[in-house]
Parts: C-alpha cells; sequence; structure tokens
C-alpha cells in the first residue's frame, strides 16, 4: 500500500516529467509513469525517497545503492523485459532515474 508520500508525487512535474501515477514502490525509492513534457514519451521514473524513520547512515547507504543500480542499469540494453535508463539526475531535493516504457 503507498504511503502518502508516494502518492503526492502523482500528478507532479519532476524535470522534464509528468508523473502520472505510481506503478510501485520499495525501502527507499517509488517508481512512476510519467511522460516527458518535451518528447511526449511514456516514461518511467524512479525517485530516491527513504524512510523518515532511516538514520542519517542508513540513507547515504541507500542512496548509494540507488546511484549504483542506476549506472549497472545504464549499461543494459539488451533485453525486452529491460527499459534502459536514459538520466540519472541527482540534485538536493531529490533524485530519479528515467527510462523510455516500452
Amino acid at each position: 500500500m503507498p504511503t502518502n508520500r508516494e502518492e503526492h508525487f502523482s500528478g507532479k512535474e519532476v524535470g522534464d516529467c509528468l508523473l502520472e501515477y505510481l506503478l510501485g514502490y520499495g525501502g527507499s525509492s517509488a517508481v512512476f509513469l510519467a511522460q516527458s513534457l518535451s518528447s511526449g514519451e511514456k516514461v518511467a521514473v524512479k525517485i530516491f525517497l527513504p524512510r523518515s524513520t532511516m538514520d542519517t547512515e542508513a540513507q547515504k547507504n541507500f542512496y548509494r545503492r540507488f546511484l549504483r543500480e542506476a549506472e549497472a542499469a545504464s549499461q543494459l540494453d539488451c533485453h525486452t523485459s529491460l527499459c534502459p535508463t536514459c538520466l540519472v539526475e541527482p540534485c538536493q531535493t531529490m533524485s530519479r532515474t528515467m527510462a523510455p516504457c516500452r
């Protein structure tokens, strides 16, 4: 069941994307179906959203894992079940990855 934290992003613009709805979430991130405002393409956007109950060190570890996962995913474009990662955008307020939806 999504928390209010994830639901709050639906309908919001994040970078070049309009988030449509939550596709899924885990311990430190949520994935949304979105539309690129520049290309009109449907994309999946994964946003780093650490739990507020995590201590600072745990948040740092999850953030490093989030970036490593995005880097590893960007190296893979060889299977129809995988979405290629086309953007990894860390910033002070939010970090996200974006991939085209097939």
